[in-house]
């Protein structure tokens, strides 16, 4: 049946008060009700973390209502494990809720590095090397030796470390270092007859130096034992501290197999 003017003015209304109530509810959705739930348009001054505990700033940032999420992790000499050492957004910006903060954080514990070679160099470059290497120059001794001021040995505490080592970042390291020839005299010692093992302790204890060591072979001596040296051993005669000496060693070379070592 055809609907007559009269008849359809009623459903008209209906019709505009459903659609005005609709466009109410949509509007009262996003304009009341959501920004009243998820703080919609409020921002949060981002706090200060340099310096905190990762487990303090987890609980933190857990009571502001914000995240974080650690985008490196670097390993810093004088900083305690796991401290924030920087941040971003920076300490007081204006963020949304549940906003990502991204921090850098000190490391457990350092990486490794190879151990310069530090031998026959000076002091002043030995140490600009160590530097470069992150590593610490410590105590510095001085012995009488002809090579003044260069490199003798070099140590990780009172263990002799071998150039190529792996040892953490920030180590100390210990030298020995040349002071020149000694106007002190010693007995020129006698090493002939002797084992090559016992000649570094001998030559040690008299301030003296191992010079080039020369195997030969053909000896009918046992290996080992020292034939030859120079300065030639002459009962009475001196040397000066510092001062080197020369070897032959019966016997062959042994083969040293290089092993790298790892200082944890």
């Amino acid at each position: 049946m055809p609907l007559t003017e009269q008849s359809s003015k009623p459903l008209l209304v209906h019709l505009s008060i459903i659609l005005l109530l609709s466009v109410g509810i949509i509007l009262g959705f996003f304009y009341l009700y959501l920004p009243s739930t998820t703080h919609h348009g409020e921002s949060i001054e981002v706090p200060n973390l340099e310096g905190m505990n990762l487990e303090e700033m987890e609980e933190y940032l857990d009571e502001k209502n914000l995240r974080f999420q650690v985008s490196d992790c670097t390993y810093v000499n004088d900083k305690k494990p796991l401290t924030i050492l920087s941040q971003y957004p920076k300490p007081g910006a204006k963020v949304k809720e549940n906003r990502r903060i991204y921090v850098s954080v000190a490391a457990l514990s350092p990486p490794k590095v190879k151990m310069p070679d530090l031998l026959d160099a000076s002091l002043k470059n030995a140490q600009l090397v160590l530097q470069s290497y992150d590593l610490i120059l410590d105590k510095v001794s001085f012995v009488p030796h002809y090579a003044k001021n260069a490199v003798l040995k070099q140590f990780l505490g009172d263990r002799e470390i071998k150039p190529g080592t792996y040892l953490p970042k920030g180590s100390k390291i210990n030298v020995i270092v040349g002071d020149g020839l000694s106007t002190t005299k010693v007995l020129m010692p006698n090493l002939v007859g002797i084992n090559f093992s016992e000649a570094g302790g001998i030559l040690e204890e008299l301030q003296l130096q191992l010079g080039s060591v020369s195997w030969d072979n053909t000896s009918q001596e046992e290996a080992g034992t020292i034939i030859r040296q120079k300065p030639t051993f002459v009962m009475g005669d001196s040397i000066q501290r510092g001062n080197i000496i020369d070897i032959w060693v019966a016997g062959s070379d042994p083969k040293q197999n290089p092993v790298q070592d790892s200082i944890e």
